[in-house]
């Protein structure tokens, strides 16, 4: 099951870049705009900067991707702040990973 995640990624996925603290990894993944007005509303994250609305975007990423929260997605020119970083589990093992993002300067 994890070497079928691991080559849909190969195959399918869209090259995107992961700005961090402490430098740049490139990686394949996918990202899909959320259209629900519900679902952004179910998670607020208050910053010092005030109130974010939930993602807007969810990215897929490898399970060796080193992403946190804060960190950059960058992908087709377009840069967006992951809010929220999870790994989704098959049996023990780590499949891959998702998190939420904004687009950077937008809403």
């Amino acid at each position: 099951m994890v070497r079928t995640v691991e080559k849909m990624f190969r195959r399918y996925g869209t090259r995107m870049c992961l700005q961090t603290r402490v430098g740049s990894e490139e990686f394949c993944g996918f990202l899909h705009f959320i259209t629900s007005r519900s679902w952004q509303n179910s998670k607020r994250d208050v910053t010092p900067l005030g109130e974010t609305p939930g993602g807007h975007y969810v990215v897929l990423m490898p399970v060796d991707v080193q992403a946190t929260p804060g960190d950059e997605v960058e992908q087709c020119g377009k840069s967006f702040i992951l809010r929220r970083v999870e790994f989704m589990y098959y049996r023990d093992k780590a499949l891959y990973q998702w998190g939420l993002c904004v687009e950077k300067g937008g809403e």
